[in-house]
């Protein structure tokens, strides 16, 4: 999945520096490139977003499911949830929730029992 990401950006800044040159503005004239760059960078990012909230929706429901047993406090879990959003992060992120989880469990015969009880 990261070179399709890397490709995106690279389109991005291609695509801003094409716009910002000669060429562009003998196509488009005047103020028209100061709109279509960030409409176009805005566009393209959405397309990349999406399929980062796609995988990270599992993150999220874990998150979540780990608040409400209360094996993560509020502020841990909102942290957990914004670097989810983001690339690369999201992965540091499930290593985080994952050693949070393991040992909030530790002890426990199965891992989720304790948590439900309580």
């Amino acid at each position: 999945m990261a070179p399709f990401f890397q490709g995106r950006v690279s389109y991005c800044g291609g695509a801003t520096l094409f716009c910002c040159s000669g060429n562009f503005l003998w196509y488009v004239r005047g103020s028209w490139c100061c709109v279509l760059v960030p409409v176009l960078v805005g566009v393209l990012a959405a397309v990349d977003f999406v399929p980062l909230l796609f995988t990270s929706v599992y993150g999220f429901s874990a998150i979540v499911r780990a608040r409400n047993r209360r094996l993560l406090t509020s502020g841990t879990a909102a942290a957990l949830i914004v670097l989810h959003a983001l690339f690369v992060a999201d992965v540091i992120a499930a290593i985080v929730l994952y050693v949070k989880i393991r040992k909030a469990t530790k002890g426990t015969s199965d891992g989720m029992m304790e948590a439900e009880t309580a």
